[in-house]
């Protein structure tokens, strides 16, 4: 039998505080964390990584096969806006958030604590308007706040 090479590829993004790991296994790309203190870092390393996934300017975003988010702390999502503006994300892994930690998030960052209760959550303003990442197959307040 012969042997198939398949190539791979990791990387630790440098961005401070906070974690940006990307990596591919043959066709498969994923993403761990995706975010950093300051804000701008995490932003200037989603770009430049998306900048090195586009060939000669295709207008098809590039496909994440994977997003994983260890948790929501903003030096570990504080990229996201970006990356889901530029990419298409066919799974994304979100931590739990119990009742009481969507009331807070609510609190925080939106106007419809009523919402974050019931759910689903929706990734559209109030005026109907797609937000960026609303392609995201999840509905969670944190993703939408993010998105905003």
């Amino acid at each position: 039998m012969p042997n198939k090479e398949i190539d791979c590829e990791f990387q630790f993004h440098n961005v401070g505080q906070g974690l940006f790991y990307t990596g591919s296994i043959g066709d498969f790309r994923f993403i761990y964390d995706c975010g950093s203190l300051p804000m701008a870092w995490a932003h200037k390393a989603v770009s430049n990584y998306l900048d090195a996934l586009t060939v000669d300017n295709e207008k098809v975003k590039p496909v994440i096969n994977l997003l994983v988010l260890s948790h929501l702390d903003l030096d570990h999502v504080s990229g996201i806006d970006n990356l889901l503006c530029n990419t298409e994300i066919k799974i994304a892994l979100i931590p739990y958030t119990s009742p009481l930690e969507r009331l807070l998030l609510a609190v925080r960052h939106s106007s419809n604590l009523f919402g974050a209760f019931t759910g689903p959550y929706s990734l559209r303003r109030e005026d109907g308007e797609k937000k960026p990442g609303a392609n995201l197959p999840v509905k969670h307040p944190v993703l939408e706040c993010l998105a905003m």
